[in-house]
């Protein structure tokens, strides 16, 4: 169901259009402290999701909850092997001291599936509150294009190697998003 995604203020391009397996480091223009450690930098992954800490995500990385690589956190909104659909990926500012939100938005993006898959359109925003260290991944305009599969996205929260997650998953093959369940560690 489409969600009113919030605008970006004074968006700044992270990724142009056309851009695919690609990570890019980006300043967080104040402290965001969170499970007590303080970030200024993320890494931004064109595959839905970004880490924070000084560990960045190989370009063709799909599984940030679930893979062994030891970020100090992963937040992914949409981790799945994703495509640019003649669209961006943003970043920018909300709010003003001492109630600033960053935000990173993915503008029509595509899974990728032996190419773009045809008629996929899905934005969605990952969001630092700088109040409260609090994340908050918002939905815009999502259309799922293709019959249920085994190959999942990944959403929610990982940290360390792997073992420490709090994430959503589809139980069966062949099954809903809406009947997803949750996962902890």
């Amino acid at each position: 169901f489409p969600v009113t995604i919030y605008t970006v203020p004074s968006p700044t391009t992270v990724h142009a259009s056309g851009w695919d397996d690609t990570v890019t480091s980006v300043t967080i223009p104040f402290n965001f402290v969170c499970n007590g450690s303080t970030y200024t930098t993320c890494n931004v992954s064109t595959n839905g999701f970004i880490t924070l800490g000084t560990t960045a995500p190989a370009g063709s990385y799909y599984t940030p909850i679930s893979g062994s690589t030891a970020y100090d956190l992963a937040i992914s909104a949409f981790g799945r092997d994703l495509i640019s659909n003649a669209s961006t990926i943003v970043r920018g500012v909300s709010g003003s001291s001492p109630n600033r939100i960053f935000i990173v938005q993915w503008n029509n993006a595509q899974r990728y599936n032996v190419g773009a898959v045809a008629g996929d359109v899905l934005n969605f925003q990952i969001r630092l509150d700088t109040a409260t260290g609090k994340v908050k991944v918002v939905y815009g305009t999502c259309v799922d294009r293709v019959a249920p599969s085994t190959t999942y996205l990944q959403v929610g929260l990982g940290g360390g190697s792997g073992t420490v997650y709090n994430n959503r998953t589809i139980a069966a093959a062949g099954g809903d998003w809406i009947n997803s369940i949750r996962r902890l560690s």
